[in-house]
């Protein structure tokens, strides 16, 4: 498996002799099997599949091919696609103006895949692609995260031990309902933002709601989302005051951590472009407004305000007490 992976991410000398010895210029998902091949390469072919499930291409250049690099979230193209005209396709053939050519989609997989295409960002930061291993957050492929993937599947492996596991879910869920767990347990996210100016006064606000993702892609989304709104309104001189420590310290440092955000992170540095931004941590207590904001986004709400009156009343008063300079009490 880390052989295959190598394969489909490097340039080193054992890569480059194998794929001139077997590949020759073609993709290894479209690779022939000859039968005087070795029995490491027959291995190497076999665990193909599996790597494939566990690779995710992030667009650049547009370098990859078209139809067997996984740049999809539902996986390679030629998995649903047996005709194929031309198996040396890169992606950025199917690329105008820095934009899908909606006339080649519809000639290559048809309205129904072209549809799926078309929701997948073009990044326009130019460079190669880069192809990371999923089950790592940091892109790294490891023999650790490797088995670990591998033995989920013996989850799926009915036995009365399991059996009895999920009898007992069900009681857990009723003693813990008066926690609130129930977002959770459906992995919702959601975020929220509110723009006041240097006395305190509403200039802005919104809500919005994320569907499934990690906290720290909620946050990232979020502050993108108050990004953009800042630009909207012609504010170009910010501050954006965040509760979530990890993203003020990707900005800070200039580099996000986390591959399956990469696409965000690229987002949100391009709408700052020409902005004066300066980012700082604050605990979730000390700003009430955003936290309430953000919980309006969970029934799904995606609004933005631009006048005072069409708060929520509520959060009116939150946001006088905090021009006021009381105190705020949480209950």
């Amino acid at each position: 498996m880390k052989f295959a992976y190598r394969l489909l991410t490097s340039e080193g000398l054992w890569a480059e002799f194998f794929k001139a010895k077997y590949l020759r210029d073609s993709h290894l998902m479209s690779c022939t099997m000859q039968a005087s091949v070795s029995r490491f390469w027959r291995s190497v072919v076999a665990s193909v599949p599996e790597v494939m499930e566990n690779v995710q291409v992030l667009l650049g250049g547009g370098n990859s091919y078209f139809w067997y690099d996984r740049w999809l979230a539902s996986g390679p193209l030629s998995v649903r696609i047996t005709d194929i005209p031309n198996k040396k396709l890169r992606i950025k053939d199917c690329w105008v103006d820095k934009a899908w050519n909606i006339e080649i989609l519809k000639g290559l997989v048809g309205n129904k895949v072209m549809e799926e295409i078309i929701q997948t960002r073009i990044s326009g930061r130019g460079g190669s692609d880069i192809c990371v291993w999923k089950p790592s957050p940091d892109d790294n492929f490891t023999t650790a995260s490797a088995c670990s993937d591998m033995g989920a599947c013996f989850l799926n492996v009915p036995c009365l031990l399991f059996d009895t596991w999920k009898t007992r879910i069900p009681a857990w869920m009723i003693s813990a309902k008066k926690v609130s767990l129930s977002s959770n347990l459906t992995g919702s996210s959601r975020g929220g933002g509110i723009l006041r100016d240097a006395n305190g006064y509403f200039k802005g606000a919104f809500t919005s709601h994320y569907s499934v993702g990690s906290n720290n892609r909620a946050e990232l989304k979020a502050l993108f989302d108050g990004i953009r709104l800042c630009k909207r309104l012609s504010y170009s001189s910010v501050i954006i005051v965040s509760d979530s420590k990890i993203v003020v310290d990707w900005f800070r440092v200039g580099k996000c951590t986390l591959w399956y955000l990469w696409d965000f992170w690229d987002g949100c540095i391009k709408e700052m472009q020409g902005m004066n931004v300066r980012i700082v941590h604050q605990s979730r207590e000390g700003n009430q407004a955003a936290d309430f904001l953000a919980k309006l986004g969970e029934s799904g709400s995606n609004v933005i305000y631009e006048e005072f009156q069409e708060l929520p009343r509520l959060l009116q008063g939150i946001v006088r007490i905090d021009r006021s300079g009381l105190p705020a009490i949480r209950h």
